[in-house]
C-alpha cells in the first residue's frame, strides 16, 4: 500500500512539474539523484566502444548534451552543439595528446612482393602524455595492402614520448601504404612508401597460352597478342622484352614492362609486323626467371606477295640439274621441293663475268657465290636450236624473278606457267625501265621475251619478274638465234622468291 501511494505521487511530480527525484522528495532540477544523506553509489553512464554507434531513438540525429562512456579511451565524451564528439570529457590520456604523424621516423625499406624485414618501424612522437595505459594496435594497410603496423600495450609517458609501430607482411605492389593511427582519443596517419622489387615468377604456362587474333603471311599482324599465365609472382617489377620470330620471320612480340601480381597472374605479349610466309612463328620468352617458347600459326594468303623489284635474289637461284633431279630447301622458312620433268639446257661451265647491262646482273649470281656457274642455263648457240626447262613444284611458288644477258637478235624464251595443269597468267614487272629497250615482251598465254633486231648481244640484258598469281609448274622454252660456231650463248638466271 506505502509503495503504491509513492509511485502515485511520483508520477504526479513528474506530470506537474516534469522533474524527477531519485533518493529525494524535492528534487532540485529535471532529475535529482540525492539522498538526503552522504551518496555511496556512482551514476553509470550507458558505455561503447565507439561513439560513432551512438543513435537518437527517435531516428534523428543525436542530440547535443548526450553524454556516454568511451569505452576503446576510458573516458567520458559529450555530443556537443557543434555537431561533433568532444575529446575525453575526464583528466585522462585524450584529453591532452597530440600526435605528431607527419615527423614520424621511418626505418627499414619496403619492397613490393617481399616480406618486411624484422627492422621495419615507424616512430611517432606525442607531447601531453599523462602517464595513463594504453591498450594494444594492429593496422592494416589501405593504399598498398598486405601491411599491419603494431603497437602492444603500454603506457604514456608524462609529458612527451613516443609510441614504436612494428611493420609486418609483404606488400601487394609498389606505392603508398597508408596507417590509420587513433590512441589517446586523438587520431592520425602515417604512410610508408613501398619501392619496386626485381619480379620473380615460378612457373610459365606457354603450352596453355590465349592466342588472339589471326596471323596471315604477308599481311601486317593487328589486333594480335599472346597471353601467357604464371605462377609464384613476388609482386616486383619487370621490365618487359621484346622478341624477334623465328622460323617464319618478321614479327615481334612486345611485354611493357610493369610488376608481377603476388601469386598467380598473367603477361601479355602484343605482336606486330608482317610475317614472311606461312608456317611457323616462335618467340623465346625469358621473363621473371623463367624460359619458354610461344608459337603462332601463320596463315597462307591467298594473294601472292608482292614481287622483290630489286636486282638480288631473296629466294633462291634455281640450279641447272638433270631431269628427275630433286630440289628440296625452304624459302623464307617454307619447305618446299621442285622435280626437274625436263631439262635441254646446257650447264655453264667456263662464262665467269655476268652481263652488266641496263646496270644489272652481278648482284643478281655474284661470281663469288659456292658454285655459281650452276646456276646459268645456257642455250645452244647455233640458229634455231631450242632448248626446254620444266619444273614440278609440290606447292604453289610465285615471283620468278628471270636474267637474261647475251641473247643474240631474233633470240626469244617463252614462260607458261600452270597450277594444278590449268595455264594461269602471271604479271611481269621489270626492275629497271631502261632494259626492255633492248626486248619485245608479249604476255598472252605465256610470256615470250624476244631481243630486239639489231641489239648486240652484248648488249642486251634484263632482270624481270613473273608473280601476281600462284603456280606449281614452269615451263622455259629458249630458241635461240645464233650463229653456227658460237658453242654457248642466250644465257638464263633465275630465282624463285616465294612459296604458298
Amino acid at each position: 500500500m506505502k509503495k503504491t501511494i509513492l509511485l502515485t505521487l511520483l508520477l504526479s511530480k513528474i506530470i506537474l512539474y516534469g522533474q524527477i527525484g531519485i533518493g529525494t522528495a524535492i528534487p532540485r532540477g529535471a532529475l535529482d539523484i540525492n539522498r538526503p544523506t552522504t551518496n555511496t553509489m556512482g551514476l553509470v553512464l550507458p558505455t561503447n566502444a565507439n561513439v560513432n554507434n551512438i543513435i537518437n531513438p527517435l531516428g534523428t540525429s543525436v542530440v547535443p548534451g548526450t553524454i556516454i562512456y568511451d569505452s576503446t579511451n576510458d573516458c567520458v565524451r559529450l555530443y556537443q552543439g557543434t555537431n561533433k564528439w568532444s575529446n575525453c570529457l575526464s583528466d585522462s590520456s585524450c584529453a591532452t595528446i597530440v600526435l605528431d604523424c607527419s615527423g614520424a621516423t621511418h626505418t627499414g625499406m619496403l619492397t613490393s612482393g617481399t616480406a618486411a624485414s624484422a627492422n621495419v618501424f615507424t616512430i611517432i612522437s606525442y607531447t601531453g602524455g599523462d602517464g595513463s595505459s594504453y591498450n594494444a594496435q594492429s593496422i592494416g594497410s589501405t593504399g598498398v595492402t598486405g601491411l599491419t603496423a603494431t603497437l602492444p600495450a603500454g603506457t604514456l609517458a608524462n609529458g612527451n614520448g613516443s609510441l614504436t609501430y612494428t611493420i609486418t607482411g609483404t606488400p601487394s605492389s609498389a606505392g603508398t601504404a597508408s596507417f590509420a593511427i587513433n590512441i589517446g582519443g586523438q587520431t592520425c596517419t602515417i604512410t610508408r612508401n613501398v619501392v619496386s622489387g626485381a619480379g620473380s615468377i615460378s612457373t610459365l604456362d606457354c603450352v596453355g597460352a590465349n592466342h588472339i587474333g589471326t596471323l596471315t603471311s604477308q599481311i601486317a599482324a593487328s589486333g594480335v597478342s599472346s597471353v601467357i599465365s604464371y605462377t609464384g609472382g613476388n609482386g616486383g617489377s619487370h621490365n618487359g622484352q621484346t622478341i624477334m620470330s623465328t622460323g617464319v620471320t618478321g614479327l615481334t612480340a612486345t611485354l611493357a614492362a610493369g610488376n608481377f601480381a603476388i601469386g598467380t597472374g598473367t603477361v601479355i605479349y602484343n605482336i606486330t609486323g608482317t610475317p614472311s610466309s606461312a608456317g611457323t612463328a616462335s618467340f623465346a620468352i625469358n621473363i621473371g626467371g623463367q624460359t619458354c617458347i610461344i608459337t603462332r600459326n601463320i596463315v597462307a594468303n591467298p594473294n601472292p606477295p608482292q614481287p622483290d623489284l630489286t636486282t638480288n635474289c631473296k629466294g633462291i637461284l634455281l640450279d641447272s640439274k638433270p631431269v628427275g633431279s630433286v630440289i628440296n630447301t625452304t624459302i623464307n622458312g617454307v619447305a618446299v621441293t621442285g622435280t626437274y620433268l625436263q631439262n635441254d639446257f646446257y650447264k655453264n661451265d667456263s662464262y665467269t663475268t655476268p652481263s652488266t647491262a641496263c646496270g644489272v646482273g652481278a648482284n643478281l649470281i655474284p661470281s663469288n657465290t659456292p658454285g655459281y656457274t650452276t646456276h646459268l642455263f645456257a642455250a645452244r648457240g647455233q640458229a634455231s636450236i631450242t632448248g626446254t626447262i620444266r619444273i614440278k613444284f609440290n606447292n604453289p611458288v610465285t615471283n620468278l624473278k628471270a636474267y637474261e644477258f647475251l641473247d643474240s637478235p631474233g633470240s626469244s624464251v617463252q614462260y607458261t606457267f600452270r597450277k594444278d595443269g590449268v595455264i594461269v597468267y602471271p604479271t611481269i614487272q621489270y626492275t629497271s625501265t631502261g632494259c626492255p629497250t633492248s626486248y619485245t615482251v608479249t604476255n598472252g598465254s605465256s610470256i615470250l621475251v624476244r631481243t630486239n633486231s639489231g641489239v648486240s648481244r652484248y648488249g642486251a640484258g634484263m632482270v624481270f619478274n613473273m608473280g601476281g598469281v600462284w603456280f606449281d609448274d614452269i615451263t622455259i622454252v629458249k630458241t635461240s638465234a645464233g650463229t653456227v660456231g658460237l658453242e654457248y650463248q642466250n644465257y638464263l638466271a633465275m630465282c624463285l622468291g616465294d612459296v604458298k
